[in-house]
Parts: structure tokens; sequence; C-alpha cells
């Protein structure tokens, strides 16, 4: 059936022929030409998964003037609005509206611990008001998406409410089936292309220890944490010590009787936390009320927030899509430069890697995948590129990477980089300054007090330099 409330989007294509991944139709088109690309067989037809930060961006690449013509994309957006993890909800569980799981793990008094010159689309600006700041809000972010996804009138081929069932791979095309959550309707839609663009911040990991269940106090993911009132004058422990757990450790600690941080890392990062938070080795047991850990010491908590990561989510995959789950690894695998499906390279995944740039990573990724199904970058054959991607695990696993943290890229982040501009000829070039930017706040957020790095301030002068101050607290 067709989706009303989505006409003109999502709704009968009729039945053109595909075009095959790195090869042009054979027909031109003059930007600006009248064509109904509905039923034009020239036209790959083009499914993305959600309108976040990375959908907004494939909206945006796919729609500009010199390829619109190529392409008739869809957006398909579960929630009521643009911008993905960045919309803040004090909801957790169940979204009362869709009936699904809140896919936001944004928390009331965060700030980004990226600047926001690392997470930006090229060309794009935030406002002038935010020159004298570049750790942000997330309703600043938030703020960014919307002006971006307004200025370039992306939301004109998304369908909010839409819900992606299942993507299957039958006869040489992508079926993908899509509910409307407003009118509890179903309907199946083909696709040339399907990228999928839901994030990886929604889905909570949680650990398992030992008398988890017996624990009487409050047991939450950080995903459920959203202000610090709840945690007045209790005990809390924190699992896990990467962003969120120190961030929301310090987010608690100004009304918390005391916080306990608990991770494996061997060394003690007082002088970057402070006295308030205390740290402590892995959880060994869970009591009623008390948690043992590994130095088995034993310490009375009320509430436990564990800040352990999360999942990818790509339940709405089948086995035809070519794809397999090691749950050790996260996600859906094998995948070409941690982006394309090697066994069917007209399926992609934008912002798999972790610990990068975000926003430019992101408008990388989905121009080479762009160069790609225009045929102005060649992939090799599925035995190759399964090859190198068996190399890639080898490689990772020689270094000593846990399964888990396979996507991320931290100190590799440059040469992925410099590969796929590589692979495009050098068409996909990441200004030096953002680089170096992101090399410069690493490196004072692991040397300096964590409740400080977010002062300095950076100013891009051109693509190849920039400059930084810190603020003084009294400006924050």
């Amino acid at each position: 059936m067709e989706d009303p409330s989505c006409a003109g989007k999502c709704g009968n294509f009729g039945d053109p022929g595909g075009v095959n991944i790195g090869k042009n139709s054979g027909m031109e088109i003059s930007v600006g030409e009248d064509v109904d690309n509905d039923t034009d067989p020239s036209v790959q037809r083009v499914a993305i998964i959600g309108a976040g930060a990375s959908g907004l961006c494939c909206a945006w690449r796919f729609t500009e003037p010199k390829v619109k013509a190529k392409f008739k994309i869809v957006v398909y957006e579960q929630t009521d609005r643009i911008g993905g993890t960045w919309v803040y909800t004090p909801q957790v569980g169940i979204d009362p509206e869709t009936g699904l799981p809140i896919h936001s793990s944004m928390y009331e008094n965060l700030r980004t611990n990226l600047p926001k010159e690392c997470m930006k689309y090229p060309g794009f600006e935030y406002g002038k008001h935010l020159n004298k700041q570049s750790y942000l809000s997330w309703s600043e972010v938030l703020r960014y998406l919307e002006e971006f996804s307004n200025h370039f009138d992306l939301k004109q081929y998304i369908c909010f409410h839409h819900v992606v069932l299942s993507v299957t791979r039958r006869h040489d095309k992508w079926k993908v089936r899509v509910k409307d959550l407003k009118i509890d309707a179903s309907f199946e839609e083909e696709y040339d292309v399907v990228i999928v663009c839901n994030g990886h911040n929604s889905v909570p990991n949680m650990p398992t220890y030992e008398g988890m269940g017996l624990f009487k106090g409050h047991q939450i993911h950080s995903h459920d944490y959203r202000v610090p009132e709840p945690f007045r004058n209790q005990n809390v422990l924190l699992v896990g010590f990467g962003p969120s757990g120190v961030d929301i450790g310090m987010d608690i600690e100004r009304v918390a009787k005391q916080v306990y941080l608990s991770h494996h890392i061997q060394v003690a990062f007082k002088h970057q936390i402070g006295d308030a938070i205390i740290q402590k080795p892995d959880v060994k047991q869970i009591l009623e009320d008390s948690v043992i850990f590994q130095d088995d010491t034993i310490q009375r908590i009320d509430s436990i927030i564990y800040c352990t990561g999360y999942k990818f989510d790509f339940d709405c995959l089948t086995p035809s899509c070519g794809l397999h789950e090691d749950l050790g690894m996260l996600g859906p695998f094998p995948l070409y430069k941690m982006l394309i499906n090697c066994t069917i390279p007209s399926m992609a995944f934008i912002g798999v890697p972790g610990t990068t740039i975000i926003f430019p990573l992101f408008d990388v990724q989905v121009q080479f995948f762009l160069k790609c199904l225009l045929g102005e970058i060649k992939l090799p054959d599925t035995t190759a590129m399964l090859n190198e991607y068996e190399e890639e695990i080898k490689e990772k696993q020689s270094r000593g990477l846990r399964k888990k943290h396979f996507h991320i890229l931290a100190e590799n982040m440059e040469k992925y980089l410099s590969d796929l501009n590589h692979l495009a000829n050098g068409t996909l070039p990441v200004p030096r300054a953002i680089l170096e930017i992101y090399r410069h706040s690493g490196q004072e957020r692991k040397k300096f007090n964590f409740k400080k790095y977010r002062n300095f301030v950076y100013t891009i002068i051109d693509d190849d330099h920039f400059e930084f101050y810190e603020r003084e607290e009294s400006q924050l």
C-alpha cells in the first residue's frame, strides 16, 4: 500500500530498473532538466535509515544540484524530528507516542567532549554567537542540525514517524518494509541503495555481574540518565571510565553523598577528576546493598549507573543482506572500510567508526559511497574486499585490541581518512586544521583536569592553521 502521510516521498516508485554500484547508467541527465525521476530507469532509488547527523549528511550530499537528478532519496525517521541522539527528552524507557524504546541517550547537562570545530559540515558554520566557545551543550548542537536541515531544505525528503521494520535482498533489489507509526500501517518499497544511519548510542551494552539481580537499590544504564537530582545524598557507583562515566560522575558529584567510579585502567586519574570521586577497581560481586570490588574491598551503594557503552542496532537487516553479527564486535560484518557491505556493496553504513571527528567523518564516508554509486570510484571485487577486511581484523588482533573496540579509530583516524581520500583520487581531503584541533583537544583531555579541558577555545584560520586560548572559569 502507499503511505498517505508520506506521499511523494516513499510511495509508488513504479518499477524502474536499478543501476549497479560503480557503474553509470549510460544516460546523462543535465542538472535542472525536467525529469520525472520516480519512473526514469536511470535514477537510483535510495533509502536512508535515520535523520540524525549522518542521515542529514546523506540527504544533503545526495540532493546537491550536480547529482540530484541521478537519485530519488527517502529518509525514514522513527521520531517526529531530526537530530537523532542530540534530541533531549526527560523520558526514558518506551516512547508513549511511538511505542518504541527512547532513542536518545542525552542528559540535561551534557557538554560535548569534542570541540565544535570537529563537529561541523564543510562550509556550514555554527552561529557567530558561539565564536567564544568550542565545547557546546546538546541544545546548541541540535540547533546547528536544525539550521543545517532548514538551510538545505532537507525535511522535504524525510518521512517522520516511520520505522524500518526489515530490509531484505530480493531479485537484486532492496525490499524495505516500513511502518507508519501515526496510522499503524506497514508497507514495502523497493530501492536500489540502502544507507544505514541509525547511530550507535541508543542500545545499552549492559554488563553482567554476579548478584546483579539481588541488588535492592537503583540500577540503570547511562542511556537512561537524565538529571542528577534523583541521586541526591546517595552513594552512587558508576561503572566504566569512558566519557559518559567521567562526565556523569562529575554531574552527580554536586548532589551525591559520595561518587565511586569503577574501572580497570591501571593508572589512577585523581588529578584529572578531583577528590570528590573515589576510583575503584572492577566490580567483582553485587550484594543487596553493597558492591565487592576486585581488590576485595566492600562499599555500601545506593545506586549503580552502568556507563558501559552501546551496541550497534541492525535488527531490521535480514540474513539476505549478506551480513552477520559477531556479538563481541558489537556490529554487522563484513564491511569494507567500515563503510560498505562487502557482499552487496549497494548498502552502506555511515558513522560506524568511533573515537574520531564526527560530522567531517560522516561527510567523507557519504561522499566516498556516493562516488562509488556514480562510478567515480571503482570498488574491488567481493573477494578482494573480504580479504582486506580479514587482514584488518588480523592486524587489530595483533595489536591486542578487544573485539568490542575493533571499530575504534583513535590514533588511526588520520590513516583511515587518508585511505578513503587516496581511493577517491585526492578529492576527499579533511583540512589539516581540523585534524590538528582534534589532536590538540585529545592531548589536553588526557593530560589536563577533566573539569577544565573544555575551557579551550579554537579558531580555524584557514585549512592548515588554527589558534586557541584558554577561557577563564568566570567566562564559562
